[in-house]
């Protein structure tokens, strides 16, 4: 008789476990499925990240149980490098709970090298500001012996420094109180001989262009630029068009296009180009160029050539024909 009922017993603790967990799990189950897929999760209002650093951003979206997410950067003038520039969502939209906020970050302004101008013409020097994305600024003028007239002897801000692109350079040049040379007349003379006469001027040969004429005996020069008697600055060259005599009688004259590049790098270079003919060495051209700028000159010339290119007083190429 106990027996039995010890058992019974056992059997309703039994049903009532059961019961039990049936109860139990089916409420878990509920709650699972309730959450995941009708509950919605809480929402929060984003806040406003244009204008802070980026580190102070992540906190405060943290804070909010957002995540921040760069996804691009700019160059600025108005906001600081790191600084938050542009936001989505924008601020104020409300969002659940565990969302990334997508932003674009300043860069700061994008800044330029200021390029050495000291001992440039302030024509060169507005080519390389130029290339350089920077201005002239405020040009003032003092006298400085021994120096060329318009050289640049003083720059603000000092070469090397960095500085936002478009802003200005202040230059101080050399007044230049040399007097200024009258251009003597060359036409008529021979080239060998030209050179010690514009010396005495200070003064220097330019480009040299060779045509045929049927009157003018070869070697001598035809026109020059400037023209006789004329005023010209301290050190500028004449360039002269010289005969190369009657076509025909001479079939040994040659004529080339040449295509040259200034070296790559900083600050103007001086690119000299000498002609070795049979009439004898000179330069055919000389002037200054920014990094990478381009030169086409033609020459003229007279049995077997060589053409040599300076950079900077540097021997880089020879061209023989």
């Amino acid at each position: 008789m106990v027996g039995k009922i010890i058992i019974k017993t056992i059997k309703i603790l039994l049903l009532l476990f059961a019961a039990g967990f049936t109860i139990a799990f089916s409420f878990w189950f509920g709650q699972t499925l309730h959450k995941t897929f009708w509950s919605v999760p809480d929402e929060v209002e984003v806040p406003n990240l244009v204008g802070e650093d980026a580190a102070v951003a992540d906190n405060k979206l943290v804070e909010n149980g957002l995540s921040l997410k760069i996804i691009d950067s700019k160059y600025q003038l108005k906001y600081p490098s790191n600084t938050i520039v542009k936001q989505d969502p924008s601020a104020g939209i409300m969002v659940r709970k565990g969302r990334e906020v997508l932003a674009v970050v300043s860069l700061g302004p994008e800044l330029a090298e200021v390029p050495d101008l000291r001992g440039l013409s302030l024509r060169d020097s507005r080519v390389l500001l130029s290339n350089s994305k920077l201005k002239m600024g405020n040009i003032s003028k003092t006298s400085k012996s021994r120096r060329k007239p318009g050289e640049v002897l003083v720059q603000n801000p000092w070469p090397g420094k960095k500085v936002k692109k478009g802003s200005s350079v202040n230059l101080q040049v050399n007044r230049g109180d040399e007097p200024m040379r009258k251009v003597p007349n060359i036409v008529g003379k021979k080239i060998s001989e030209v050179e010690d006469i514009l010396k005495k001027k200070t003064l220097g040969i330019g480009t040299v262009v060779w045509v045929w004429h049927d009157y003018i005996p070869k070697g001598e020069i035809i026109r020059q630029i400037p023209n006789p008697g004329s005023l010209a600055q301290p050190r500028s060259k004449v360039d002269v068009k010289l005969s190369a005599g009657q076509r025909g009688l001479e079939l040994n004259l040659k004529q080339r296009n040449l295509i040259l590049f200034a070296s790559k790098g900083q600050g103007l270079q001086t690119i000299r180009v000498k002609q070795l003919d049979a009439m004898g060495d000179k330069v055919v051209y000389e002037g200054q160029h920014a990094p990478g700028g381009k030169i086409s000159l033609t020459v003229h010339c007279r049995g077997d050539t060589e053409i040599q290119i300076y950079h900077n007083t540097k021997l880089v190429k020879r061209i023989r024909f």
